[in-house]
Order: structure tokens, then C-alpha cells, then sequence
């Protein structure tokens, strides 16, 4: 099982200086607790707000242009863009 927990900085300070006592322990089993499980046979995670979009709203005057706006239905993202975008975590190996 692959999941994602979030911690505060500190005590990932503390975790890799080796410093383990009640606390922290009590810090990691919550943030384990309350992590967000991945799916089974999930791919390459990435950030995809990192993407830019083209417009490809034809508006008579053959519209072709970046698109940051937030009301476009037109959004069109390359398969290449996407391949390109670092990936924050791997595929666990069994994606389908």
C-alpha cells in the first residue's frame, strides 16, 4: 500500500537527524493515520496545475493562442507536455 502523508517540516528535520522519542512517534502514526491512500495500480503522479493550455476556440479570426483563462471550455493539453512534466511519484510498477 502506497500513501501520501503530509508532516511538518520539523519533525522531517527530526526524522532524518535520527531523533526519535514519544512525540514524534505520535506525529508519524497520525500523519500515517490520516494519509491519503494512492490507488493500486496507479501511474506517474504530477503536478498538473504546472500545465499550459492552448486555446482552440475558433472565434472567426482562427483563435489559436495561450489560454490562461478560467472560463475557457477549450483547454487543450499535448500528450508530450504531459510526458514532459516532472513527476512528484513514480508509478508503483503495476500500471495497467
Amino acid at each position: 500500500m502506497q500513501i501520501v502523508i503530509e508532516i511538518p517540516e520539523g519533525t522531517k528535520r527530526a526524522i532524518d537527524m535520527g531523533t526519535i522519542n514519544q512525540v514524534l512517534t505520535y506525529k508519524v502514526w497520525d500523519a500515517i493515520k490520516n494519509g491519503t491512500p494512492l490507488p493500486e495500480h496507479h501511474g506517474d503522479l504530477k503536478d498538473v496545475s504546472k500545465l499550459v493550455y492552448d486555446c482552440r476556440y475558433d472565434n472567426g479570426n482562427g483563435c489559436d493562442r495561450i489560454c490562461h483563462c478560467n472560463d475557457c471550455n477549450y483547454h487543450v493539453v499535448r500528450e508530450s507536455d504531459i510526458k514532459t512534466l516532472p513527476t512528484i511519484i513514480p508509478s508503483n510498477g503495476r500500471s495497467k
